[in-house]
């Protein structure tokens, strides 16, 4: 008989836990009936507020609650509060600690995007029960996609909360254009030459109201009057790997993934090539399909041999290889171009890395150095002092030049190829 009385207890406190409410949990279920937790819930700016039986209607409540902390301001001063938060495993409200600063209760150590229900007390007088969501953090920044012309933006998100999104242009007021399940958004509505500012907020839907999180904002982010991957820079016609849009080209070998900006040098390179040397104007985009098609596009990289056959065939380019520094300034005083691949001393790259010797100038001292046209371009990687060390200089519109003898030494075992238009 015992037994069986210990059973059917067992089984009531199972059944009672079971059945408490999912918002007394830190993450609550957007699905949440507050009504079966005997609460009347209205909306104020920040939190929701219930049970105000015994509470004075000037002693108002507000909870801005930030990621990690939630500040509960008072409005009627007293000396001493009281913060209670139910613990669903003990089935017992127990006391929250928080810091007191001019009726500022501070609580501290919270997670973001998590769901909260406080009864406060002021001198053990029942001021309310309170409940709301931390606002959203690790948001990551905005992300202009050039190649499809769209605004993406990315954050942490619990997925049983919806979030809303809003977006501003310019100076303009902020518009809802969106609320989302997921933990991301793609927003193709942008036109040039605009300013754009985009923030979310948390809200818990209920079957009588919403919760809302505080707001929480990305950067904001410029899209230019026009969006160009082929530059002209002193005559020379320069495409680079890292430009904002080149850089999320497909260029996979098989299926690895990766891009023109993660392996894209020599496909840029050689389609300098063509620009500078002949009236084609190849698209990058069409031009790397091509490559693929072909098998120039190789697990280690760049088949050179095989771009410049295609070279050859398709643009009636000649071409031939040398290790010679001499054979190549001649060339290049010929008004022809070459491709070195460089990286064998890391002087121009980490690693192995294709650039084009576009022709040669002369420093005040009168001594020739090679221009050069680096995929990869950009002022933070030529301020290393190994590359100053070097002799590698390069101008504000991104050329660079170098000794000959720098060239040859990080091309070491490396054959130049010697581009000429038939």
């Amino acid at each position: 008989m015992k037994t069986y009385i210990r059973f059917i207890a067992i089984l009531i406190v199972i059944i009672t836990v079971l059945s408490f409410p999912l918002h007394a949990f830190a993450v609550m279920n957007n699905n949440t009936d507050f009504s079966a937790f005997g609460e009347t819930l209205y909306s104020t700016v920040n939190a929701f507020e219930t049970d105000r039986t015994d509470c004075k209607e000037d002693n108002k409540v507000t909870i801005i609650a930030n990621s990690t902390d939630a500040k509960i301001y008072i409005s009627s001063p007293s000396l001493y509060y009281r913060i209670t938060e139910y613990n669903i495993l003990r089935l017992r409200w127990e006391n929250v600690e928080f810091t007191n600063n001019t009726n500022c209760l501070t609580v501290k150590g919270l997670l973001p995007y998590s769901f909260h229900t406080y009864r406060i007390y002021a001198a053990d007088k029942y001021i309310g029960k309170y409940s709301f969501i931390t606002k959203p953090e690790n948001i990551d920044r905005t992300k202009l996609d050039f190649s499809k012309k769209e605004v993406k933006i990315r954050w942490t998100n619990p997925s049983n909360y919806f979030t809303e999104i809003y977006k501003k242009t310019g100076d303009s007021k902020w518009k809802l254009i969106d609320t989302v399940k997921a933990n991301m958004y793609t927003d193709t509505d942008i036109e040039p030459d605009n300013h754009y500012t985009y923030r979310i907020r948390y809200v818990c839907r209920t079957k009588r109201d919403k919760l809302y999180s505080q707001f929480s904002e990305f950067d904001e982010i410029y899209v230019p009057v026009e969006i160009n991957n082929i530059l002209e820079i002193n005559g020379y016609i320069i495409i680079r790997q890292n430009d904002p849009l080149n850089k999320t080209i497909p260029y996979p070998y098989k299926d690895n993934g990766k891009t023109i900006g993660s392996s894209g040098c020599g496909a840029c390179a050689s389609l300098m090539i063509i620009r500078n040397l002949t009236d084609y104007e190849p698209t990058l985009e069409s031009y790397v399909e091509k490559l693929i098609e072909i098998g120039a596009r190789a697990s280690y990289g760049n088949d050179i041999n095989k771009i410049s056959e295609y070279l050859n065939s398709e643009y009636n380019i000649d071409y031939t290889c040398t290790k010679s520094v001499d054979k190549l300034k001649k060339h290049l005083k010929s008004g022809g171009m070459a491709i070195a691949h460089v990286g064998s001393k890391k002087l121009f790259a980490k690693a192995g890395h294709f650039v084009v010797v576009a022709g040669i100038v002369k420093d005040e001292e009168e001594n020739e150095r090679a221009i050069i046209l680096d995929p990869s371009f950009k002022p933070s990687k030529y301020q290393k002092q190994k590359r100053i060390d070097a002799g590698i200089e390069y101008s504000e519109d991104g050329i660079v030049t170098a000794p000959f003898e720098t060239l040859l030494d990080d091309c070491k075992d490396e054959y130049f190829t010697l581009y000429t238009a038939k």
